[in-house]
């Protein structure tokens, strides 16, 4: 008779990561999350749509050239990921030291402030009071009234204020590659190749405050993601 004791077998079902909660959010209640979230070691990734094809207030291509366009009736949308830093306080000093200021000097833009602390939203600066009240707006500063921006009547058109995570190196910061991946579509799902597109993009001039923080209106931001929270902009 076999005596040997035989091992136990146990069975160990498969597990299953739950799926992360998507919250809905105001921009106004997003700010009030986010300003006390930024540390030194969070990172928030977000996906954004932009219309390639948006005409300004002139009728004119805001972000492609016009002439010899084949892209301008196209609908052509950039699809984007970016991973970007989120240690407001941090950015905060980096914009001073590099010329710049929280306040928007320098910029077209100012970043939101709720509770006396800076957020990683921003508003244009035509939207709210300043100082001068007029005038080139990279001139302008934003004046804070109890913690707080002083909005002018219906115009609140919030944007997403962060400084970009840039891969090592030794060149300058702004050219350097952006921790970003993007591709080019129609409507109608067709992707187009880079190549097709890039000769027809309008190059950026340089920033007046010296700064690699930059901004994407929340209306073309589709999903954030920040310390496995997931927000839907609303």
């Amino acid at each position: 008779m076999d005596t040997t004791t035989k091992p136990t077998i146990v069975v160990v079902p498969p597990t299953t990561q739950p799926a992360v909660p998507v919250q809905q959010v105001t921009p106004e209640a997003l700010a009030s999350i986010l300003k006390d979230k930024g540390g030194r070691s969070s990172f928030l990734t977000f996906d954004a749509v932009y219309d390639m094809t948006e005409m300004d207030a002139r009728n004119q291509p805001k972000k492609m050239k016009k002439t010899g366009n084949p892209f301008l009736a196209s609908g052509l949308e950039k699809h984007a990921t970016t991973q970007v830093t989120v240690n407001w306080a941090s950015s905060q000093e980096k914009s001073e030291k590099r010329g710049g200021d929280f306040s928007g000097a320098g910029t077209w833009f100012t970043a939101v402030i709720v509770g006396g602390k800076v957020t990683p939203l921003a508003v244009h600066k035509a939207d709210i009071e300043t100082e001068p009240a007029d005038g080139p707006l990279a001139k302008r500063r934003a004046i804070v009234v109890n913690g707080g921006l002083v909005y002018k009547p219906n115009a609140k058109l919030f944007y997403l204020r962060y400084e970009i995570v840039r891969a090592p190196g030794d060149q300058p910061r702004q050219e350097r590659t952006m921790r970003s991946t993007s591709h080019y579509q129609l409507p109608n799902g067709d992707k187009v190749d880079k190549s097709m597109v890039e000769p027809f993009l309008k190059s950026r001039g340089n920033r007046e405050d010296e700064t690699d923080i930059q901004v994407a209106c929340l209306s073309n931001v589709t999903m954030l993601r920040i310390d496995g929270q997931v927000f839907d902009i609303i």
